[in-house]
């Protein structure tokens, strides 16, 4: 019972406060409004040169007391921008041509290559393609280098076997780098795509889907053999 009546008296006193605030409050705003509706009343007896110069002082004070822009937030809104830019911006580095390179041999053996095995691929110093000897252009490398390797007509002058075809590639010193980087795309790309057209007969597969057992009995079969050899020096000289 005691508890009770304190909780009772509690809210009571609450309720009570809250309504002498209440109060207080509108008898404020009233006199607020008496005040404002005073100083009308007494700037209206004034004389209209008196009023005007009171406008124009109050005026230029508040053009005078112009609010001061805060500045100091600024730097750290800068080094914010500048965090969020260097972890957000990509830096482009410049990637190379991934090739797997043979185990290094200090006494390799000399192994003779017949010439029908070789597919002779150049590229001058005039940024011109020669395959066989032949200006060609670069649309046609790819079936070129396909018909090679599998030499479907068992040709005496395309490669004996898949396993004994070799690329070569040649390029001069004058070559520019985005035309060597097309003709060697063009070779690995006809290998990607004999790889892929095997998979499918031998595994029923896409290349990519295949386990590595299966890659590597794809890649035993059609190797990658691509020889590149020394940069000529013929820079500007045409059919070299």
């Amino acid at each position: 019972m005691i508890l009770g009546y304190q909780c009772h008296t509690k809210k009571a006193a609450e309720l009570h406060l809250i309504t002498i605030v209440h109060r207080n409050y509108r008898i404020l705003i009233h006199l607020g409004r008496a005040v404002l509706v005073l100083h009308r009343w007494v700037l209206s007896f004034l004389p209209s040169n008196i009023r005007f110069q009171m406008t124009n002082r109050r005026n230029s004070r508040r053009r005078r007391e112009s609010p001061a822009i805060n500045a100091g937030s600024m730097a750290d809104i800068a080094f914010l921008m500048l965090i969020f830019f260097l972890v957000t911006t990509k830096i482009l580095e410049d990637q190379g041509i991934l090739v797997r390179l043979p185990i290094w041999e200090s006494d390799p053996i000399q192994e003779k290559i017949a010439d029908r095995n070789v597919f002779t691929v150049k590229i001058n110093g005039a940024n011109q393609l020669l395959v066989e000897g032949e200006i060609t252009n670069t649309s046609t490398l790819r079936e070129a280098t396909k018909r090679f390797i599998l030499n479907p007509g068992n040709s005496l002058l395309l490669a004996s076997s898949p396993t004994k075809a070799v690329v070569s590639l040649q390029n001069d010193r004058g070559t520019e780098y985005t035309t060597y980087l097309t003709v060697y795309n063009e070779i690995v790309g006809a290998y990607h795509e004999l790889w892929e057209e095997l998979a499918q007969v031998n595994f029923g597969q896409s290349y990519e889907e295949l386990s590595k057992a299966q890659r590597k009995s794809i890649r035993t079969e059609i190797p990658m053999i691509v020889s590149e050899a020394d940069p000529t020096g013929h820079s500007d000289m045409v059919g070299t």
